[in-house]
């Protein structure tokens, strides 16, 4: 670990507010950006940002870390965010694309540690790449618009000239047919 980051620890567990403010000014953006890949909302993402920083400032005292202060923080991030798109997966009426967006994460994240992880993350965009170029014209604009853009079922009705009802047969048309081709990748995962 650093020296910055084991001294910051040090001085965080004595309760040193001054420590706190420089590791958060330290991660913050680059946290945020971890956030955001796993979630479109920016007030989740700051929820999820804030949860981290505060469970830091909570456990202080009693905080073991085995690994980098930022490899820490950037897993508390992934595990923040996967648990609320769990929360969202139950309460959401769209579960299904929840549940892809849980498991493209849970399968990001099992693999992120390990040397094959990059490879393997190589190989799953190129598969997500076929897989959309698969998808009838009017699907990939919707999937387009909804994961790129994050625009809302009734903008992107506006934005297409069609009713929500064909946008969210869109939208679960794609699924469908993204989940079928990248099953190889998704099937280990259990919900």
């Amino acid at each position: 670990m650093a020296n910055f980051d084991q001294d910051q620890l040090k001085q965080l567990a004595k309760g040193s507010s001054k420590a706190f403010q420089l590791i958060f000014d330290r991660y913050y953006s680059e946290l945020i950006h971890i956030a955001e890949y796993y979630m479109k909302d920016a007030k989740q993402v700051e929820d999820v940002i804030q949860d981290v920083f505060l469970q830091l400032w909570e456990k202080r005292s009693k905080l073991k870390i085995h690994t980098t202060l930022r490899a820490y923080l950037v897993r508390s991030v992934q595990n923040k965010c996967i648990d609320k798109l769990r929360r969202n997966t139950l309460s959401d009426k769209y579960q299904d694309d929840q549940k892809f967006k849980l498991r493209e994460a849970i399968l990001m994240q099992s693999y992120a540690d390990n040397s094959l992880g990059v490879l393997y993350e190589k190989e799953l965009k190129e598969k997500l790449v076929d897989a959309l170029e698969k998808l009838p014209e009017k699907c990939l604009m919707t999937f387009q618009l909804s994961r790129d853009e994050g625009m809302k079922n009734a903008d992107i009705a506006k934005e297409m000239g069609i009713s929500e009802k064909a946008v969210e047969r869109n939208m679960t048309r794609s699924l469908k047919i993204l989940r079928r081709e990248l099953s190889e990748y998704l099937s280990s995962i259990v919900l």
